[in-house]
């Protein structure tokens, strides 16, 4: 009886090893995300509170995307790939995009020196595979530089550098080809009998030349003429300021 009761806790525990055994290893852990990337900064869409600018590191020209929605500053795996002075991260960090794309970085640069209208500068440089722009600038080179002043909608900072103010004017949008028509002076043909435009230009001012005459009295009378009565001696109406919310 004593030998059979042994052998069922043989079983027992040899049917609890080949359960533990079949148990996977825990797998590593998966990498922690400490780094950030806009949209703006993987699809080269002007998005608010961006800027570019044409800069140089080493003797290479590149784009620069000034972007408070990534964390850190990065640069294009093609520009990095001439530049010396690469390392190994300890450990590849994960870059999370707004996507939900996660980009891996497993190199950086540091100290690399770049420069902004000759105006010189030293970054760290995390490696991604960028395609829209050669660098990224994030919150960590605004945060090293502040205090500054930033005008996200006439695209220019200044700031103090090295001991002295620097204003960086960033790379205004390109409007569409006829946008935007300028014409600056256009003399009548009667004034200046050798002027000489373009035919579309030449057949507006024939079809409207009398546009271009000095007037010499007032429009004349119509129904619909607007007036406003004034009262003598009337005072100021008083009204009380408009409220609005503050939320």
């Amino acid at each position: 009886m004593q030998l059979h009761v042994v052998q069922e806790l043989l079983d027992i525990l040899h049917v609890d090893e080949d359960v533990e055994a079949a148990v996977p290893a825990e797998a590593p852990p998966i990498e922690q995300v400490f780094l950030q990337l806009s949209l703006a900064a993987i699809s080269g869409i002007v998005q608010p509170r961006t800027m570019c600018f044409w800069g140089t590191i080493g003797n290479q020209h590149v784009k620069i995307l000034l972007d408070s929605g990534s964390s850190h500053t990065f640069i294009s795996t093609s520009v990095a790939d001439h530049c010396s002075g690469i390392q190994q991260l300890p450990v590849p960090l994960q870059v999370q995009v707004a996507n939900g794309e996660v980009l891996t970085c497993s190199s950086y640069i540091p100290a690399a020196s770049w420069s902004i209208h000759n105006c010189q500068f030293t970054s760290d440089l995390k490696v991604l595979p960028l395609t829209s722009y050669d660098m990224i600038l994030g919150l960590d080179w605004l945060e090293a530089h502040s205090p500054m002043e930033v005008h996200w909608g006439q695209k220019w900072i200044y700031l103090q550098h090295h001991g002295s103010s620097v204003h960086l004017v960033g790379i205004l949008p390109e409007l569409p080809v006829g946008a935007v028509l300028q014409l600056c002076s256009v003399e009548n043909q009667q004034q200046s009998a050798n002027a000489t435009h373009a035919p579309e230009v030449q057949q507006l001012l024939t079809d409207f030349s009398d546009l271009f005459d000095p007037p010499t009295k007032l429009p004349p009378s119509r129904s619909c003429d607007h007036s406003i009565p004034l009262i003598p001696g009337a005072a100021p109406v008083y009204s009380r300021p408009y409220r609005f919310s503050c939320h």
